[in-house]
């Protein structure tokens, strides 16, 4: 059973009308989908134009996503919930937490109607032991969402849980009075020891002129955007302790031990990895 439980007055919306760009749909391009409409095809052409890197960081965004998880998974994480979910392209979450020999549980969150429809048709586990659930609802009402009854039915709270926000945050400006960090505070405070963040994120630190002018399009058109910088992502995550990724493929890791990349399309992203304190041993 599912809840619908949307907010039409969310700072960012996945879905907008269907003769109107759309987040959801403009990540699927991004990625080399086919969900989209022709006028997010046409804008997406045009932010390409200007910010040539954001296409390929939104493919590093959903590799580096799927090797995180994965990682994770191989150290015993079995949870995981996916906040702002896209339009469903490989590689997904919930098989990246599977595992043969123990249950796994996922969590796709989204307020659209129209993606929420393609996720119960495309996400499911193939694996006996996994579980994929999907709830309707905004993650950025983290209340609404941590107090939902289909969630606590879906996952265990006093577990350790892989929370994932991958390339969905530049379409949540911060909101007066609220900004982002209270809003993924919520979540972090609410996850058990041992739980850890996944994000991907886009940023005009490389290239501050292609970015600002893909981000004045956005806007213009009423696609809200935000890229934010190095220091406001870290801030997302708290004093949870960064991880280092496995590899140092080209994506800007924040980890102090990884050396961003020296272009700009290459260094158009952040992505980052951190793990809350109060758990023994090492996840990655």
């Amino acid at each position: 059973m599912d809840t619908s439980l949307t907010s039409p007055q969310a700072s960012a919306d996945l879905y907008r009308a269907a003769d109107g760009p759309s987040t959801a749909r403009l990540r699927a391009h991004w990625l080399g989908g086919h969900d989209t409409q022709p006028a997010d095809r046409r804008l997406s052409v045009k932010v390409l134009r200007r910010a040539p890197g954001i296409a390929n960081a939104t493919r590093e965004g959903l590799r580096f996503t799927d090797a995180a998880v994965r990682a994770l998974a191989d150290k015993g994480m079995r949870q995981a919930v996916i906040l702002g979910q896209g339009y469903p392209t490989k590689p997904y979450v919930h098989d990246a937490i599977a595992h043969p020999h123990r249950e796994t549980r996922a969590l796709y969150v989204t307020h659209d109607t129209i993606v929420i429809a393609h996720a119960r048709a495309l996400l499911t586990s193939r694996a006996p032991a996994s579980c994929t659930e999907h709830l309707q609802a905004d993650f950025t009402q983290p209340e609404t969402v941590l107090e939902s009854p289909h969630l606590r039915h879906s996952i265990n709270l006093s577990e350790p849980i892989v929370l994932v926000l991958d390339s969905v945050l530049h379409f949540h400006p911060d909101a007066p009075g609220r900004p982002m960090t209270a809003v993924i505070g919520q979540y972090l405070q609410a996850l058990a020891p041992g739980s850890a963040i996944v994000i991907t994120h886009l940023t005009s630190d490389f290239d501050a002129h292609s970015m600002d002018k893909a981000a004045a399009l956005l806007q213009q058109t009423g696609v809200p955007f935000q890229p934010r910088s190095r220091q406001q992502i870290l801030d997302l995550v708290a004093d949870w302790r960064r991880l280092a990724p496995k590899d140092a493929a080209p994506y800007a890791y924040l980890h102090p031990a990884v050396k961003p990349p020296l272009t700009a399309v290459s260094g158009a992203a952040y992505a980052v990895i951190a793990r809350k304190p109060g758990a023994a041993g090492h996840l990655l």
